[in-house]
């Protein structure tokens, strides 16, 4: 026992000196160095939670066969993701587990480049815990175990607050993982103490499959000139036309016709005024003469008075004809009479 403790101080020491070293190395991934000022300002993010999980890490982008980056395309590319379990406290009698942190990924191996674990009190100083350890299973559709990570090593001792930061391998899937969480394993160096931890984040990688489209065929379209056939005319069809353009010979069977159609005017009368129709006040017959000519309707004939005509004055007096005088009369008609008769007999007998 003495000598596992011994070991285990060793550790400690020995832990610095690697951390040291880490300082400059980046992961093989091309990822965040595992361990750094930069890792660790990720993992207080991560902490105070400002980051969710599954966060994207890192895309190292295409790889070819030989796994070097962005040398030429592949079908594969290595995507790697952050999962934070959210500084979850891992108690062997109370949480065994963090909750399932939702995850997919392929049936197969993937990898676990780095994984954060710490324990911290003020009286750690003087403690020494020797299975504050942790690791990783990832979890199918149905629920079940599909693959169990290496675990996690030991937490520092003897400080207020140790670290751990490192890779946990590979991990070989038996079936597509839907989700991952955290199993304490106080267990695997059982010192009779509760070995409590924090598990705080993990990053996955695996290999995934990126298709990558032929690039389109474009061929420029092919534009070829409209080819324009002129009209096959035979000797002795042509139509000669005069300087005015219109036919020599308006007879010529080879010169096209032209039928002039004189144009029609067409007069289209307005309609009658619409609206209703009124019948005349005073009816009419077919002389245009009032029907009733008392009709208050009708205009009434006018009566048309001739000025008074005065007679000259007679230049005597006229006196009434008497007998006597009617007798000398008719006398003097019958001499005239007979003087008449004697001038025509005497001058038929000459």
């Amino acid at each position: 026992m003495a000598t596992y403790f011994s070991m285990m101080r060793g550790y400690a020491v020995g832990d610095s000196r690697v951390r040291a070293a880490n300082e400059t190395r980046t992961d093989q991934l091309g990822l965040v160095p595992a361990v750094g000022p930069m890792a660790r300002a990720r993992r207080v993010l991560m902490g105070v939670g400002l980051v969710s999980a599954p966060l994207a890490f890192a895309l190292t982008g295409p790889v070819d066969a030989q796994g070097s980056a962005g040398e030429s395309a592949a079908e594969t590319a290595q995507t790697c993701v952050t999962v934070s379990f959210h500084q979850t406290h891992l108690l062997n009698s109370k949480a065994p587990r963090t909750p399932t942190e939702p995850l997919d990924l392929p049936e197969g191996v993937v990898s676990i480049p780095e994984a954060h674990s710490w324990d911290g009190y003020p009286s750690r100083v003087d403690v020494v815990q020797s299975s504050e350890i942790w690791e990783v299973e990832f979890i199918g559709a149905d629920g079940s175990i599909v693959g169990v990570s290496s675990p996690t090593q030991d937490v520092e001792d003897y400080v207020a607050e140790g670290h751990w930061n490192g890779s946990l391998g590979d991990v070989t899937l038996s079936a597509p993982a839907t989700g991952v969480r955290a199993h304490h394993r106080p267990d695997l160096f059982a010192d009779n103490s509760p070995n409590s931890v924090y598990a705080s984040d993990i990053t996955v990688c695996w290999q995934a499959e990126i298709p990558i489209p032929e690039p389109p065929t474009t061929e420029p379209p092919t534009t070829e000139p409209p080819t324009t056939v002129p009209p096959t005319t035979a000797p002795g069809d042509a139509c000669p036309l005069g300087s005015d353009g219109n036919p020599i010979d308006s007879n010529d069977p080879n010169c096209p016709v032209t039928t002039t159609v004189p144009s029609t005017t067409t007069t289209v009368e307005p309609p009658p005024p619409s609206g209703p129709t009124t019948e005349p006040a005073c009816p009419l017959d077919s002389d245009g003469n009032p029907v009733d000519p008392s009709d208050p309707d009708c205009p009434q004939p006018t009566t048309t008075i001739a000025p008074a005509t005065t007679a000259p004055p007679p230049k005597g007096p006229t006196l009434p004809v008497t007998g006597s005088e009617s007798t000398l009369l008719l006398l003097s008609g019958l001499w005239m009479l007979g003087a008449g008769s004697t001038m025509v007999a005497y001058s038929r007998t000459r």
